[in-house]
């Protein structure tokens, strides 16, 4: 579905600027929030209408995924800024790697629906 980049893109330099005037910390953790309730939220719905509306909300909840390198930047030393570069990649692709993993678990332990 092609509602998420689209929605990234065009949220992008918004939630920026948004997280210039209000601060990256509060802008952040607004958007970690809605894209952790909206993400489990589409493996349960059976509208598409219901799906679009929420890979629109989870696309401009991770426009601000954007601005993690410059808020990692603020917060690290020059000393330890490639350690906390990598666990934050880390991070991001040891859950594209394993998330599937766990899903398919379970949807062979609960069945097709």
């Amino acid at each position: 579905v092609f509602t998420l980049p689209t929605a990234r893109l065009l949220s992008t330099f918004p939630i920026v600027f948004s997280s210039n005037h209000h601060g990256r910390v509060p802008v952040f953790a607004a958007a970690t929030t809605s894209a952790v309730l909206s993400i489990p939220l589409q493996g349960f719905t059976m509208n598409g209408v219901y799906f679009a509306f929420l890979r629109i909300f989870e696309g401009v909840s991770m426009a601000s995924f954007v601005s993690v390198p410059i808020l990692l930047g603020d917060i690290s030393s020059p000393k330890n800024r490639g350690g906390t570069f990598s666990f934050n990649q880390l991070g991001y692709y040891a859950g594209q790697s394993v998330g599937p993993l766990c899903g398919g678990l379970l949807a062979a332990k609960l069945g097709v629906r």
